[in-house]
């Protein structure tokens, strides 16, 4: 398991770690540098009244955090990850393990069951739905998301050992509210590693699927089922490879891209070399794109036009 260290240079209190590079990073401004161990060393003897100020150096310990508005953080949290260790102990458990397996393979069999019981359902008539539902339904996305975040960091701990989790809520493109987690050092680890920890949050709510389905096959209850749909469409959303998540991450694994979308603009505005299947997929995903707005701007006008007549 890698390690990440903690360093206090002049007062601020940094976390750094060695892989081919040094990757420094400081949670007070989110800034990471990639450097080398001479650049360690320097730091550790560093000390702002004796010796000669650097600027790159000053702007790293103490500039001002970047803000971004269409990505805007509303909240950063930190909590310690000793308790990690002992749900690493009773995830190897033979019996646990055999038991995620069995919900996993329980969320697939019975995924096709519930969705027809609940189109039946929509197609009788029957289905009640009220204002209360969307707030049960709003709260539980909350803690799906959250929990979806949760397993990413999960994961990412096996490989990189780190004594804080750092999570928190963004605003994302000004309305849509999002959880995220740091796993600042995952660009160290192998294509086999990067691919688990990002496949790790699905995972995790299949695993809440699966629960889901055994309550609604039991109560049939219209509330259950809600969120049980809410979760699955979380999933679908989140495996797409046209959206910059995790299906987005995957994709790029599995074609050896660091992001598709940047080399497809490379190509189209600079002329840069592009990979074949980085082509086809920013292809698709300017159509899809264009798609989503040409139906936006179509429905917008039928509204209108409809209101007029």
């Amino acid at each position: 398991m890698k390690e990440v260290y903690n360093l206090n240079v002049c007062n601020v209190n940094l976390e750094y770690h060695i892989d081919d590079y040094v990757y420094i990073y400081n949670p007070n401004n989110e800034r990471m540098i990639q450097a080398d161990q001479n650049t360690l060393e320097y730091l550790r003897s560093y000390n702002t009244e004796t010796s000669e100020k650097v600027e790159g150096l000053e702007r790293f310990l103490h500039g001002k955090k970047k803000y971004n508005l269409l990505n805007f953080k509303l909240l950063k949290l930190s909590v310690s990850t000793k308790g990690f260790e002992t749900l690493y102990k009773i995830e190897n458990i033979k019996i646990f393990k055999y038991l995620f397996v069995c919900l996993l393979l329980f969320f697939a069999i019975t995924f096709p069951v519930v969705v027809k019981k609940g189109y039946t359902l929509f197609n009788s008539g029957a289905m009640n739905f009220n204002v209360y539902h969307l707030i049960y339904i709003y709260v539980a996305q909350l803690f799906i998301v959250s929990f979806h975040e949760f397993s990413h960091y999960y994961t990412y701990r096996k490989y990189i050992k780190s004594d804080k989790m750092r999570f928190g809520i963004i605003i994302r493109y000004f309305f849509l509210l999002l959880f995220f987690t740091n796993v600042n050092y995952m660009r160290t680890l192998d294509k086999r590693k990067k691919i688990a920890i990002m496949l790790s949050g699905v995972m995790g709510q299949m695993i809440l699927g699966s629960l889901l389905a055994i309550m609604y096959l039991l109560s049939s209850s219209d509330v259950i089922l809600y969120i049980y749909i809410t979760n699955c469409i979380i999933i679908f959303t989140n495996m797409m490879p046209f959206l910059k998540l995790d299906g987005y991450w995957i994709i790029n694994q599995m074609i050896g891209s660091e992001d598709y979308m940047n080399s497809f603009k490379q190509f189209i505005f600079k002329r840069q070399k592009i990979k074949s299947s980085e082509l086809l997929l920013g292809l698709v995903n300017c159509i899809l794109i264009t798609t989503v707005i040409l139906s936006g701007v179509y429905w917008v006008f039928d509204v209108v036009r409809r209101g007029i007549i």
